[in-house]
């Protein structure tokens, strides 16, 4: 057991990544005290009008030192597994280790999710959940995983690069054109060009399996957070994460077992 002081500050990196998590993925702008404007201002007592002006917050201006660490992290945590799941797959199968990644994910964060009653408000809206982890887990995980046992972990994370213009597309087909302006359009398309530029050097014709098998988690990975942000955005993140976690879990264990996933000998 961890001491009380230990489990606070374990539970607090929890929280701050899964809001950074559920930022990203949804489009906020603002991670709690990220880019906050306040506009005050000050009337004279007779309320004849106004004698203070518009103060706005330095924070606008310049990211936070604890903004700027949990970024840092961010992008070391969610940059990393790329390469060990390229170690992985060599001796796991795809299947596997998403179980394997789910329930030990489930396990650190379901009890947080619980303590702090985060759990009931989620399965109340259950279908928008199993829709959710369908897309950003169940789907996602594993055609990453079977994509890694072709292509490199580097060639990987450049094409999951794509998912902020996918997700653009995807806001669009679902009808949120206000986000979509011509500029936009015009990003979107350079930015498609330039990712097959780069990647038609690296990838060659028997190749061309596991870039379509990454096409799938990209266009899941896209269609998550527009689930997310239509159906689940007020319910607590840590809830949220967590169910779909351990809802995944559960699913991939008879996935593995039909499948004949299960490890014959101990990973090196």
């Amino acid at each position: 057991m961890l001491p009380d002081d230990g489990r606070e500050a374990f539970e607090h990196l929890f929280h701050s990544l899964v809001k950074l998590r559920l930022a990203r993925i949804s489009g906020d702008n603002g991670v709690e005290n990220g880019l906050e404007g306040r506009v005050e201002c000050r009337h004279d007592r007779d309320g004849s009008g106004v004698v203070g002006g518009v103060r706005q917050r330095a924070q606008n201006k310049r990211m936070t030192r604890r903004g700027f660490l949990l970024f840092v992290s961010l992008g070391i945590i969610w940059g990393i597994p790329y390469l060990f799941i390229k170690i992985a797959v060599a001796e796991l199968s795809p299947e596997f280790l998403v179980l394997a990644r789910t329930v030990i994910a489930a396990a650190l964060l379901l009890p947080i999710a619980a303590r702090h009653r985060a759990i009931a408000p989620v399965l109340r809206r259950w279908k928008p959940l199993l829709a959710f982890a369908l897309f950003e887990i169940v789907l996602a995980w594993y055609f990453i995983n079977a994509a890694e046992q072709t292509l490199s972990s580097s060639t990987v994370g450049l094409l999951l690069a794509t998912i902020p213009l996918v997700a653009m597309v995807v806001a669009f087909v679902g009808g949120r054109r206000d986000r979509l302006t011509g500029v936009n359009l015009v990003g979107v398309v350079f930015g498609m060009a330039g990712v097959a530029a780069i990647v038609g050097f690296d990838v060659g014709g028997g190749e061309l399996g596991a870039v379509a098998q990454l096409a799938v988690a990209i266009v899941g990975y896209a269609i998550g957070p527009a689930i997310l942000a239509r159906s689940l955005h007020d319910l607590p993140g840590v809830g949220v994460i967590a169910c779909a976690l351990g809802i995944s879990a559960v699913a991939y264990v008879p996935i593995v077992a039909l499948t004949g996933g299960w490890p014959t000998a101990v990973p090196s």
